[in-house]
């Protein structure tokens, strides 16, 4: 009897999710069979910290956003991790693929990162970074890849990759530690 409520909850639950969604996936336009590059502005690498926290909260942050109408394409969020670490947090816009995660590449190191939540200001994946894409990203050689996959209208998976400039990462990214 408990796994038939605990299944009909989560059933409801599901059937709830996809019924708010459905709006967000019908405004989202199916990819044409050519993609055309999306004309983005890209904010540059900066320290951001937080005046109004008793202990100052800061975090290296960029994103790239599309022109004109400054949707989100995709935004970084570096913070320090008690353990001495850093943790990366990638935002990407509703209508990602969950199921798929963020890759995150310069060159040849590379790392995953799993979804975590999705809110109203995107979908959120996050990890703590390792020490080789940690390095790479610090040498500032070339662009940083970054790689996701959006649903069409029957929710087929698109792969977005797009490019970041590290050029500056390393000057923001030594204020934060």
């Amino acid at each position: 009897m408990r796994a038939k409520a605990a299944f009909m909850k989560n059933a409801c639950a599901l059937l709830l999710f996809f019924a708010l969604a459905a709006p967000a996936y019908a405004a989202t336009p199916a990819p044409q069979a050519q993609q055309q590059q999306a004309s983005v502005a890209v904010t540059g690498w900066r320290l951001e910290c937080d005046p109004m926290k008793s202990s100052l909260l800061c975090h290296a942050r960029d994103q790239i956003l599309q022109s004109g109408s400054g949707a989100l394409i995709i935004g970084f969020d570096l913070t320090p991790a008690p353990d001495g670490k850093t943790n990366l947090t990638v935002n990407v816009p509703l209508g990602t693929s969950v199921r798929t995660p963020v890759v995150v590449s310069i060159g040849g190191p590379s790392q995953n990162f799993s979804f975590l939540t999705c809110s109203q200001q995107g979908c959120f994946a996050t990890g703590v970074i390792n020490g080789d894409l940690l390095a790479a990203m610090r040498a500032g050689k070339g662009d940083m890849k970054v790689t996701y996959a959006i649903l069409d209208n029957n929710l087929g998976e698109h792969a977005v990759t797009a490019s970041l400039s590290l050029a500056g990462f390393s000057e923001v990214y030594d204020r934060l530690k």
